[in-house]
């Protein structure tokens, strides 16, 4: 067995490992990225909330299983996956509206999403946020963190980039971001979503507009400048 199989198959172990065996069995997904942006070091941790989409016959554990040892490691679901289209049938890889606005993210922090440890707080599937209760969401995104606060240490995570406030508001407290730092308030199309930026003890979170509503791909709604200020003031 090659070396590049032997740690992919420790990488599985491990993250399994990590993850409440009852979870193993139930629709979702743990990772977006793979095996190359779990290993090494990385200053930024892109959390969603779930994945989306109703459940299905998809179980976590197999779903882990091709993306860590069958696929390419520098996979990137955002770069490589193929999202479903209006009509029905597939997209071309990476052109759904929320793929293209998270690569436009990548793009300005200058990295390959290769490279970028991509997750959910939450690995459970539900066709929408609010179809998790609150009590039931806190209480997965506690048995998921451990997964979470491993990985962010180990790879010196600096910035964790929330998208969406569902996120950020289950990231922050178990992270001890409670100082609001930086607010961003787009214009586009009369709005004024905010984006903003909260420090304290640990990794600073930057909660911003969710893709799939965000057009962060104008530049009156574009709130990637937060993360690249974040980055900044980490490193200084």
């Amino acid at each position: 067995m090659s070396d590049d199989r032997t740690n992919a198959n420790a990488l599985l172990d491990e993250i399994l490992g990590l993850i409440p065996e009852h979870l193993h069995s139930v629709s979702g997904t743990a990772l977006y990225t793979g095996r190359q942006a779990w290993s090494g070091r990385s200053n930024i941790y892109l959390l969603g909330y779930n994945p989306g989409g109703s459940p299905g016959d998809d179980r976590m554990a197999q779903n882990l299983t091709g993306l860590l040892t069958e696929l390419p490691a520098d996979y990137s679901e955002y770069r490589d996956g193929r999202w479903g289209a209006p009509g029905g049938g597939l997209r071309p890889k990476g052109t759904a509206p929320m793929q293209r606005r998270v690569l436009h993210l990548f793009n300005v922090l200058g990295v390959d999403p290769g490279s970028v440890p991509a997750s959910n707080v939450i690995f459970p599937r539900s066709a929408r946020a609010a179809h998790l209760p609150g009590v039931e969401a806190n209480r997965l995104a506690d048995e998921c963190w451990t997964l979470h606060e491993t990985m962010i240490e180990r790879l010196g995570v600096k910035v964790i980039v929330c998208m969406g406030s569902d996120a950020a508001n289950l990231v922050r407290p178990r992270v001890g971001a409670h100082t609001l730092a930086e607010t961003y308030r787009e214009t586009y199309d009369n709005r004024s979503w905010a984006s903003n930026t909260y420090t304290g003890a640990g990794p600073t979170v930057v909660q911003l507009t969710h893709p799939s509503f965000g057009n962060w791909l104008s530049q009156k709604a574009d709130p990637t400048g937060l993360v690249v200020r974040a980055l900044a003031r980490s490193a200084a």
